[in-house]
Formats: C-alpha cells, structure tokens, sequence
C-alpha cells in the first residue's frame, strides 16, 4: 500500500462522485471533515463545490498566495510551468502541516489573461480529485511581479 508523510497508507472507505455518481476509494491521507454543499437548486458549471461546511473541531491552514517561483526564488517560465510549480508549492506546504490537497476546502486562483484559464484548469486537474474544494477563478490586470501569471491561494482543514 506504500507510505506517505511518515505513516503507512490505508484505505479507510469509498468516495462516491457528486457529479458523475463515480466511486473511489479515500484513503487515510484523504479523508476530510468538511461536509460538501451542492444544492440541485443552484447550478454548478465546473470542477468545484457550490459550498463547503468545516466542523468547529477542524484545524484550519490559510496559505499566502503561491506562485510560480522554485525553491531558489526563480520563477518559473511559462503559464504551464508556472501553474504547475505554483500547485507542487501548494502540496509542499499543505505536507509541512500534516495535510494533502484532499484537506483543501477553498482555492482562489488569480491568473493575468483569459487565455490562461484551459492552462490553469489543465494544472490544476492534475492535483484535486473529487470531491473539490471551493473555487474562484479570478482574471485581474497584474500581480506583484510583471513575470507572474498565476497566483492561488488556500484555505485547508484536517
């Protein structure tokens, strides 16, 4: 079953998809508090969660808003690069506190250009599953570096 984080990977129970009525199986790294809120009163246009309810008990993780630089405060070249870098940010951090992209209960995601939007959803299907988090995609004018394209920000529970 392999090892994770410092502990052995178990498979706790089965996740049934939403949307598609698909199921998979969650493991122990997975598992999350949150309660998912998807009314069929409100349409939902996207890979995201209308609303997503945290327990009093969770513990909560807000990250800064992650870009697209390497360790050595490089920025990486590209809206591909970029996005990608910015995610693996992301998981580096969300590991540091006992957490995965599976404790993600909202994202904000402010990218510079409308043509980056297929980029941006393409990064990011590549690291959340099912169910998905709260989500805004946001297009503004600029970020604090004219070389960046992509920035997200975080809010996690466990």
């Amino acid at each position: 079953m392999g090892t994770r984080a410092g502990g052995t990977r178990r498979q706790i129970g089965l996740h049934r998809s939403p949307t598609t009525g698909s199921v998979r199986l969650l493991d122990q790294w997975e598992v999350r508090l949150a309660k998912f809120h998807n009314p069929k009163s409100v349409a939902l246009t996207g890979k995201y969660s209308l609303g997503v309810e945290v327990p009093p008990e969770a513990r909560l993780l807000f990250l800064a808003g992650q870009v697209g630089y390497d360790a050595k405060g490089r920025l990486a070249p590209g809206i591909d690069k970029q996005c990608e870098l910015t995610w693996k940010n992301i998981g580096n951090i969300l590991k540091s506190a006992g957490m995965g992209y599976g404790n993600i209960v909202r994202a904000t995601g402010f990218i510079t250009d409308t043509r980056f939007i297929a980029p941006y959803r393409e990064a990011r299907a590549k690291f959340l599953k099912e169910p998905f988090p709260a989500a805004t995609l946001i297009v503004v004018s600029g970020l604090a570096d004219p070389g960046m394209f992509v920035e997200i920000e975080i809010v996690a529970a466990k």
